[in-house]
């Protein structure tokens, strides 16, 4: 008992709520929070909430299935409510998309009784609540429904700020086989089995009809029966010389009896002769009552005959005491008897052999007597004789037990308690206990009492069953130890998933207060014009940080769901290397970074593969490593060729760094997603701890390989081995790169260039349209791709320079515009380059984009330093 008094250990529910009670010991808190006012008060306030919440929630389920009041239901459930049905389809989220899925099938809906309801609330924690109502769920017999089954419905419940409860999640369970997918009551279920029961009764007035019918034609076939029954009937006089009154022919063939035929004096003599010279028959005749034995003779030609002789003293028609006689030849069945038997024998000696192949001791077992016939094979853990009684075999057992096992066996397989347990109804007793083997080690064992049914006497019967399962045991620990292994993982991915979670939570709000603090900041120093560009820095700073968190969660969404492929492609590791050091150069120099770059001179020039996976990879562990490095720290990429497999070069690149390092501790978890070790300075930086697994998944996507070697408060050098295809040229590249290379110096070469802006965004569009008339372009808009193509359509050939499309937008989408424009363009119309500005970052998103005639795609954010240089581009080519 703890300190409550035992009240605690009822209901784990509670367990959050004492733990609040118990303050460190000696406190004044603690002191009041054990006055008799504190328990009043919260205990009140538990049961008012309880009996809130039940109530509540047996209203809602009588009203909603007893009466059909589906707007009482509808009336609680909150907004962003989840509704779970007992069919395989039934879910839905949100309350239209719940209250439409119930007004579309409420028609189907049909009153029903409520019968032995029961409730469970939960408090899950304050505001939230959780009740679960079970009952059995029957159809009236008016409404021509057959329907009985067992439900449960759960509610959660969250308490509103005005005081009230609204529905936040429903989940109805019922037996899936009575509901169609469609149906929100099984209507159908209900119908057809009312259909069964109509078509049973009507099956079983037929019968009655015609076993009434045959009654009658057997009353008349009774008449018949004497004379055609395939049994001797004979009725004689009861007292001696028993002479026979009557008998039908078929007695007197199985007596073998001479004369004439049924009824005349000479047959019946002859028939008499013949019973009285059976062995012990004529003396059975005395007595008095039924009695009925079996009995052999011999028949003329030396064979044996076996007959069931029944007598019933009674009066005749004349009232005249006699003796009626039914004699029945067994001869057949005894022989079917005696080669059964000798089946069974087979069967058992068969049985037993094969009972030898899956155990180790078989013992036939006669509990009334109290004998044992064991048969064990060469592989028991100890030597036992094959003839005993029960309780010798019982002490040799017990005497060799684990004493933990001792107790239970003794209660289990005692003979009176066997007996006990068979004659309660019981045919199978078992446990699994430890024995003493020869080799003095215990040995895990099943013993096991099968009772079997006795058809030739009454003796108790069974079957000892003894198997040693030391290999099943020793698979079941395993089998245990992967399950545990298995939980514990789970855990330890839901515990990571949960801080990732917490950590997005921050990391998004840090970027978005920076960005909103700046942008009132700015409005409120409009004047000071360094304080509104120091603001705007910061803005643009914490936009792009908020943009590479996103980046970062959606590329891990999207190789955990296996939709991320290879794009291999000539590249240069100059230019590589180049374009990394562009994206670190300013935090390297805030933080006095030494950066140095080795290797490039002793690799080729050129590469074939994917480039941009390739720079995904070396930016995480390189923007990692500046970020765990400390001021005026040292930061190293380096690259090696690591020889040659086939077609293939093992490219080595390296990342090294000065920084905290990582404990051996963390090591394991290093490469999981949502990871970040909790102590040790810099390790408590933002991010989502999702870079270096997405590092380590497309390594293994480009069959590669990456190691780490640390230590703590020294250094970190993450390793990584990529193959790419040998390529002994120089990179390709089209003509458009070409272009764009030249044309990003010379951005401003817009002027007077006549742009069709399709955007259904009105900021997104005033931001485009006034940068894009900034650089001296002359901007049409159109607000949906629809009016995109008519404006482009009424326009002449050549009008428009470009065409910035965006994809998703109401009407019609850019895909569908850009297929229209193309379609256009046809018949011999100047073709107008058409550059997308989409949110949607996939490579198949972009796949689709070049498939619809789309020329270029831009991701948004917009980077305009990347318009303006498309743009240019298409002006250049224009030219």
């Amino acid at each position: 008992m703890d300190r409550t008094g035992g009240l605690v250990n009822k209901n784990s529910r509670y367990r959050a709520f004492w733990r609040k009670v118990f303050a460190p010991a000696g406190s004044r808190r603690r002191k009041e929070r054990w006055s008799p006012q504190f328990w009043a008060r919260h205990i009140d306030k538990m049961t008012d909430e309880r009996e809130e919440v039940i109530g509540l929630t047996r209203e809602i389920l009588n009203r909603y299935f007893t009466e059909n009041d589906l707007y009482f239901l509808l009336s609680y459930l909150d907004d962003d409510v989840v509704w779970i049905g007992g069919g395989r389809k039934q879910k839905a989220e949100g309350r239209e998309a719940v209250s439409r899925w119930f007004l579309d099938h409420w028609d189907d809906s049909f009153p029903v009784i409520l019968e032995n309801q029961r409730y469970e609330y939960c408090k899950l924690c304050e505001g939230h609540y959780i009740c679960e109502g079970f009952s059995e769920f029957n159809s009236r017999q008016e409404d021509g429904f057959v329907l009985s089954s067992y439900q449960r419905c759960t509610i959660v419940y969250r308490r509103k700020a005005d005081g009230s409860l609204k529905i936040a999640h429903i989940h109805h369970s019922i037996a899936y086989d009575a509901l169609e997918e469609d149906e929100l009551f099984p209507e159908t279920y209900g119908k057809e089995q009312y259909r069964i029961l109509q078509d049973a009764f009507e099956k079983q007035s037929r019968e009655i009809q015609d076993v009434s019918r045959a009654l009658n034609r057997q009353a008349i076939q009774l008449q018949q029966l004497y004379q055609s029954v395939p049994c001797g009937i004979i009725q004689l006089r009861r007292r001696e010389p028993f002479d026979i009154l009557s008998a039908n022919l078929q007695a007197g063939s199985i007596f073998e009896a001479a004369g004439g035929g049924e009824g005349t004096t000479s047959y019946l003599r002859s028939l008499r002769e013949k019973i009285i010279a059976v062995p012990g028959l004529a003396d059975s005749l005395v007595g008095d009552g039924p009695r009925q034995f079996e009995i052999c003779f011999p028949t003329a030609g030396g064979r044996e005959r076996w007959v069931s002789v029944h007598l019933q003293s009674l009066r005749n028609e004349y009232d005249e005491e006699t003796i009626q006689a039914i004699i029945i030849d067994v001869t057949s069945e005894r022989q079917i008897q005696i080669e059964k038997e000798n089946r069974q024998l087979l069967e058992n000696r068969l049985l037993s052999g094969a009972l030898m192949v899956s155990n180790n001791v078989i013992s036939t077992v006669n509990l009334t007597k109290g004998r044992c016939t064991l048969t064990a094979d060469d592989g028991y853990i100890r030597r036992l004789p094959s003839d005993i009684t029960y309780e010798e075999l019982f002490d040799h057992v017990i005497e060799t037990l684990h004493p933990d096992d001792r107790a239970e066996f003794r209660e289990k397989f005692t003979q009176s308690n066997i007996i006990k347990a068979v004659s309660g109804g019981c045919d199978e007793i078992g446990m699994e206990l430890r024995q003493l083997g020869e080799d003095d080690k215990y040995h895990w064992i099943s013993f096991t009492f099968i009772h079997v049914d006795n058809p030739v006497g009454e003796d108790l019967m069974g079957i000892g069953v003894i198997k040693v399962l030391d290999v099943q045991k020793s698979e079941k620990l395993r089998q245990d130890s992967l399950l545990r292994d298995a939980l514990e993982s789970a855990k330890a991915a839901s515990e990571a998933k949960s801080d990732f979670l917490s950590r997005v939570s921050h990391d998004i709000r840090t970027p978005l207060n920076a960005i909103i603090g700046m942008s009132l900041l700015g409005q409120m120093r409009i004047d000071d014009l360094a304080e509104v560009k120091n603001c705007f820095e910061k803005i643009d700073q914490s936009s792009k940080y908020l943009l590479s968190l996103i980046n970062d969660i959606l590329c891990m969404s999207k190789i955990e769901s296996g939709k991320i492929r290879l794009d291999i492609e000539s590249f240069k590791l100059e230019e590589l290397f180049g374009g990394l050091w562009q994206i670190i150069e300013t935090q390297v120099a805030d933080k006095n970074i030494t950066y140095r770059c080795t290797g490039l001179e002793n690799v080729c020039d050129s590469y074939d593969g994917d480039v941009t996976k390739i720079h995904q990879i070396l930016l995480n562990l390189l923007t990692n490593a500046v970020k765990f490095t400390p001021q005026g720290g040292e930061v190293t990429l380096s690259v090696k060729e690591g020889g040659r497999d086939g077609k293939y070069t093992k490219l080595l690149f390296s990342v090294t760094d000065t920084g905290c390092g990582i404990s051996e501790e963390f090591m394991e978890r290093l490469f999981l997603p949502f990871e970040q070790e909790k102590s040790g300075g810099a390790r408590n930086l933002e991010g989502t701890g999702l870079g270096l697994a997405i590092v380590y998944s497309l390594v293994k996507l480009m069959d590669g390989t990456v190691s780490v070697r640390s230590k703590k408060g020294e250094m970190s050098s993450f390793e990584v081995m990529l193959p790419v295809l040998a390529a002994d040229r120089e990179p390709l590249r089209c003509g458009a790169e070409e272009q764009l290379s030249g044309a990003v110096a010379d951005i401003d070469n817009l002027r007077g260039m006549r742009i069709l802006l399709v955007e259904d965004n009105e900021i997104n569009m005033e931001i485009a349209k006034s940068f894009l008339t900034f650089k001296g372009a002359f901007v049409d808009t159109a607000d949906n791709g629809a009016v995109a193509v008519n404006k482009y359509a009424e326009a002449p050939g050549g009008y428009y320079g470009c065409i910035l499309m965006d994809i998703r937008m109401p009407v019609m989408d850019g895909l569908e515009a850009s297929r229209r424009i193309r379609a256009l363009e046809i018949g011999g119309r100047k073709r107008t380059p058409i550059i997308a500005l989409s949110a949607n970052a996939f490579e198949e998103d972009i796949r689709l984009a070049q498939e619809a005639g789309i020329d270029e795609y831009i991701v948004k954010p917009i980077d305009f330093r990347k318009v303006t240089a498309a743009l240019s581009v298409c002006r250049s080519s224009a030219r």
